[in-house]
């Protein structure tokens, strides 16, 4: 069965400076001494290294330590181990060290649970870059990467099956670190609290990353996990799958820490006790245009959202399908929490003793204004408040799962066309409600009530290989005769690859290889194709597996 794309706004993947470059292999001669490399921009130096031993320097480490600023160390792909490849350390540097394919999956640093991945230690800044590369088996704190004082950029890297007997598996960051991290997956990491990525005093900007299928087996925060005064930017994001023994299973927000959540899924996450989603104390993260669906906490409160003595601002969000076995299957509000809520969706949450939104004390409020929500699911002492443009009615989801299949990040939370929640239908001053537009439903022509029936299929599906995407979509009688477009996205809506056909062309088919626009094979996971021109849209979804 296939299901549509999320209509997220798109934002374009990186392009790689790596893919960009052309390197010219040279052995130049200076004041007698052999400098081996090529020439990548003036002033700097590019060497080799192949995980044989060959190329310019027999490890990582020792290419990291002759190389100065400026200068890029190109990894040939194959797996790298041993000493040498393993506890790396930029020593303070602006290098960069970047796989030669750019393909993470075929440039991996092994690491054989006998050290860390590597180490940004010495106060390395954004010149400091780590590209297209997997770091798998770490261990210890911070096992994939440890980022202590120093603020790297991390880029289209795969942080796997990492494992900490404390805290933070996949990356930890402390004493003020910042690294930025683009178009990453930290998948299947392991540590007692924050199995994803870990901030204590620290800050990060996360984007177009993937943080699934990573566990909290002690405490809290089995994706994401951040304190003390950290400072987090999760910008179009995929936060799946993630569990926690405790709670926050997807993100642990703590203790007046600043985030920012936008453009996000944060979808089929769970937790024993409070906020399968996402937890927070005493924190006012701001959450914008997110769609939180099929968490689940198994015992207490929040099955999408717990926060005590906070103060969240939703803005454009969805929040539907979660499941709590105590209170507040959407949104629980604990000790004096104070939530705003515009422009945003909570419809289909369940709990055991029937609520939505639970506020568990009298100090605790939530006001709702240009969003779609029951009064009747929302219970507890606490005080609700509706502005005049809130509403309620069943907001017509295209395919929502039921709350009990929690947790799940199956459902497609786009709207119905008839939806009270599409931008033509909802309160004008309001304009779409929720986090994503319609995505079902009739298709009209203007003046033309003929219904467009499209198809559209993929084989095979799953698959670790090409996909071949089939499609017959018949013109409706009047409609226009413009081409057609044919795109790949991810579980955010970032458009991955697209192709133009030509002269309209109804029925035919396209071969997708698993790259992207950048020739780079993008991970396992779920995607979505969809073909869309004038009165024309169809999707269908992709599974694509490891190979």
């Amino acid at each position: 069965m296939f299901f549509p794309v999320p209509s997220f706004r798109t934002r374009l993947p990186h392009v790689s400076t790596s893919s960009m470059r052309r390197l010219v292999p040279f052995i130049a001669l200076i004041s007698g001494f052999v400098v081996f490399g090529t020439a990548g921009r003036a002033g700097a130096a590019t060497y080799h290294v192949e995980a044989d031993g060959s190329g310019d320097f027999p490890t990582i480490q020792a290419a990291l330590a002759a190389a100065v600023g400026g200068d890029h160390i190109v990894l040939g792909d194959g797996t790298y181990a041993g000493a040498g490849n393993r506890d790396l350390n930029f020593l303070g540097k602006g290098v960069v060290l970047e796989s030669a394919s750019a393909d993470p999956n075929g440039c991996v640093i092994d690491c054989e649970y006998l050290g860390r991945g590597v180490n940004f230690i010495t106060a390395e800044t954004r010149q400091a870059q780590l590209l297209g590369v997997t770091i798998t088996h770490g261990a210890g704190d911070g096992a994939g990467i440890y980022c202590y004082g120093s603020s790297p950029t991390i880029r289209d890297c795969i942080l796997r099956e990492n494992g900490s007997n404390s805290l933070g598996a996949g990356i930890r960051c402390l004493s003020d670190a910042f690294p930025l991290m683009q178009d990453c997956l930290i998948t299947e990491n392991t540590s007692k609290s924050g199995g994803g990525i870990y901030l204590y005093g620290a800050r990060a900007i996360v984007q177009g990353c993937e943080i699934s299928g990573n566990h909290a087996t002690a405490v809290s925060g089995g994706g994401v996990w951040i304190n003390l005064n950290s400072s987090l930017t999760l910008d179009h994001c995929t936060i799946t799958g993630n569990d926690a023994a405790n709670s926050g299973g997807g993100v642990y927000l703590y203790f007046e820490s600043t985030v920012a959540i936008s453009d996000c899924l944060i979808a089929g996450n769970s937790s024993a006790l409070l906020g399968g989603g996402i937890f927070g104390f005493r924190v006012a993260p701001s959450i914008t245009n997110t769609v939180i669906t099929g968490n689940r906490c198994q015992s207490i409160d929040g099955g999408g959202v717990y926060l005590n003595q906070s103060a969240p601002i939703f803005t454009g969000c969805t929040i539907g399908g979660n499941y709590a076995g105590g209170r507040a299957g959407g949104l629980a509000l604990d000790s004096g929490s104070n939530a705003t809520v515009n422009r945003s969706i909570v419809w289909g949450d369940c709990a055991g003793d029937g609520s939505e939104v639970y506020l568990t004390d009298a100090g605790s409020q939530i006001h709702f204004d240009c969003s779609d929500v029951d009064p009747m699911t929302v219970t507890g002492p606490g005080s609700a408040f509706y502005g005049v443009n809130a509403f309620t009615a069943d907001p017509q989801f295209c395919d929502a799962r039921p709350c009990t299949e929690a947790p799940t990040v199956l459902g497609d939370y786009r709207l119905d066309a008839a939806s009270p929640c599409a931008p033509e239908s909802a309160p004008a001053i309001c304009g779409l409600v929720g986090a994503l537009d319609v995505g079902c439903g009739a298709a009209h022509a203007p003046g033309d009530e003929t219904t467009i029936q499209a198809e559209i299929a993929a084989f095979p599906n799953p698959s670790d290989g090409a996909i071949e995407i089939r499609y017959a979509i018949p013109r409706a009688p009047g409609s226009e005769s413009g081409p057609l477009d044919l795109g790949i996205f991810d579980a955010t809506g970032r458009l991955i690859r697209a192709w133009v056909l030509a002269g309209g062309e109804r029925v035919g088919s396209v071969a997708w290889d698993g790259r992207d626009r950048d020739g780079h094979l993008v991970p396992a996971g779920t995607y979505f194709c969809r073909v869309a021109g004038p009165n024309t849209d169809a999707a269908g979804r992709l599974i694509r597996l490891r190979r």
